[in-house]
């Protein structure tokens, strides 16, 4: 009689326990354990054409993830590195590059480019793999809208407003002639865009000179632009580009008979390098700072791990700006997708980075630029106009907008 109890007891507590066990909320699929490493790529030309200026974004980036991981703790506490390589200006390189880098575990979060053709090539690849990138700032890089983000006003809207500036600071001077590079990079400023916006802000638009990346003099193109007596030539070519129209003006006696304006993304702290006192009294049209601008913070922290890692003088070209400003950029939309994913790492996929880099306002890197992007307009659209005084990029202006609607209308985004 007591066993045939003790039974009916268990049985009893048994049926009751198993309605509190059907009632229990079912355990979801745990969260994403936090990575051990998040990486950042890169793929841009270090010995190739552009050498002069990206061949240092290898030190850059490797600094700047030194900077993030000693300063900041990585990505949401994550050790963040840098993967580089090296296209050597070949689009089938870059390409190559693109996926290897696309086939690591785990593949970069990110992804940059500092060539054009190597980033338009990979555009729609970038949207097909749901990748984000920030790229340089030719239109084919950029759009149509998709996964890349220009890390840099277009160079067309920098051109705009510097012809802006021009307009207001030098009203009587208006007459320019471009002299640039016969590649993607050196196109993106000669366009019907372009020429009406010159036309509407009263800039005389005299000539449209092209030469090639790999000539070493522009005298020809020069005795044609003389002929119509501009005031300033503007040019977009990177590194050794601007030395090429500088040595050629001075071997033909041009120096200080007319103006020499250019982007200033290739037309960067490199030319004063390789050129010397002829960069002096040129003017640049660039969306981030100056290595001449010592109490920018971020300029602080470039110069402090610059000296630290006992950098070279020839690796001070301005592509360790462009660099810090990539990984600062990786570092706020990844760590605000997690945040908007609840802290559950399986969702920080390339959708949801893009998604924070859409809503990016006033985004300014320790100081070093000014980045505002929308889902209607993936590059910033300020700008300040530099003067080589002294080999150094000093500012001569605050920062100004530029003309978009009119230089990059919605039709081209």
């Amino acid at each position: 009689m007591k066993i045939t109890a003790k039974i009916l007891f268990v049985v009893v507590a048994v049926l009751l326990l198993i309605p509190a066990f059907a009632c229990a909320p079912k355990a979801g699929p745990p969260a994403a354990l936090k990575p051990e490493v998040i990486r950042v790529g890169m793929i841009g030309d270090m010995t190739g054409p552009y050498a002069s200026i990206v061949g240092a974004m290898h030190v850059g980036f490797l600094d700047a993830c030194q900077y993030v991981n000693e300063q900041t703790g990585g990505i949401a506490g994550v050790r963040v590195e840098a993967v580089c390589r090296d296209s050597a200006g070949k689009v089938d390189s870059a390409l190559a590059h693109y996926m290897e880098l696309k086939a690591m575990k785990p593949r970069p979060v990110t992804l940059s480019f500092y060539v054009s053709g190597e980033a338009e090539a990979c555009h729609d690849r970038l949207v097909e793999d749901k990748w984000p990138a920030m790229t340089v700032a030719s239109l084919a890089s950029v759009y149509p809208r998709g996964y890349t983000f220009g890390l840099y006003p277009l160079y067309r809207d920098a051109t705009g407003a510097w012809m802006d500036w021009v307009m207001q600071n030098y009203p009587t001077k208006n007459k320019v002639a471009f002299l640039t590079w016969d590649t993607s990079y050196g196109r993106d400023i000669i366009n019907d865009e372009m020429r009406a916006y010159a036309k509407k802000v009263g800039i005389n638009l005299v000539a449209e000179e092209l030469f090639g990346i790999r000539d070493t003099d522009v005298s020809t193109q020069l005795t044609r632009i003389m002929k119509l007596s501009p005031d300033w030539i503007y040019t977009c070519t990177a590194g050794h580009g601007p030395g090429v129209i500088l040595k050629s003006m001075a071997g033909m006696g041009l120096i200080g008979k007319v103006k020499l304006a250019g982007d200033g993304v290739g037309f960067a702290e490199a030319v004063p390098l390789t050129v010397g006192d002829l960069a002096n009294g040129c003017f640049v049209s660039r969306g981030f700072a100056s290595l001449a601008e010592p109490d920018v913070e971020g300029i602080k922290w470039m110069n402090y791990y610059f000296n630290l890692n006992r950098r070279r003088p020839t690796d001070a070209t301005g592509a360790g700006t462009c660099a810090f400003m990539n990984l600062l950029l990786t570092k706020a939309t990844v760590e605000r997708a997690l945040e908007a994913a609840g802290g559950d790492w399986s969702k920080v996929d390339g959708a949801a980075i893009k998604a924070q880099f859409e809503k990016l306002q006033n985004f300014t890197a320790l100081g070093l630029t000014d980045i505002t992007y929308t889902p209607e307009r993936y590059h910033p659209n300020k700008v300040r106009i530099f003067e080589i005084k002294d080999k150094k990029h000093v500012p001569v202006s605050g920062w100004l907008p530029c003309p978009t609607d009119d230089t990059t209308p919605m039709r081209l985004r």
